[in-house]
Formats: structure tokens, sequence, C-alpha cells
């Protein structure tokens, strides 16, 4: 998916910048977290869901931002940097001050 990515940036970049198409960008979070769920054993546990939901739309984000500053990393370091955060807890990225309560 990255490298589709970066293969398209400038076009990418355009389509997800602020004068982008909100319709394409909303479509585009679907198909992915769709795409992903379908691949995921069903759960009726909410829990799981939304952190599920929070893993997915936080891969989107960082893919935006990554587009928006024009790509400047390559992808297989913007798949290094998703798969630390995978691994990070917020606590070590934000200290040990990061509470949610």
């Amino acid at each position: 998916m990255i490298l589709f990515f970066h293969e398209r940036k400038e076009v990418m970049a355009i389509l997800m910048g602020e004068n982008g198409r909100p319709q394409f960008i909303e479509r585009l979070e679907r198909l992915y977290c769709e795409t992903v769920r379908s691949t995921l054993t069903s759960s009726e546990n909410h829990e799981k869901y939304y952190l599920q939901e929070f893993v997915l739309t936080g891969v989107i984000s960082v893919i935006k931002s990554w587009l928006r500053n024009g790509a400047v990393e390559t992808p297989e370091k913007m798949s290094q940097i998703l798969t630390t955060n995978f691994t990070t807890t917020p606590s070590q990225i934000f200290g040990n001050d990061f509470d949610l309560s």
C-alpha cells in the first residue's frame, strides 16, 4: 500500500490535500478498513473493534501526513515507522506523564 501511494505521491497529495476531495479520503479509509478487517478473525468484542479502529485510522493518518509533507521518506522507511508504532507504547512516545484518565 505504501509503495502504491509513493508511486503516485503527487496525485495522492492533491487528492488528500487541503483542497482535496473529502469523499476520496473517506472512501479510501473505508476500503482500507474493510480490507484489513476481512483478513482478521471476526469478533463481537467491542473493545477489540475499537482498538482495531484506532490502529487502522492511525495508519491512514500517518500516510496522509507523509503524503502532505511530500513523501520524503522512502516507502521502506515509512513501513519501518509504522511497524515501530505498533510496538511502542504511548508512554514510550510521550513520556511517563501520559495518562488518559
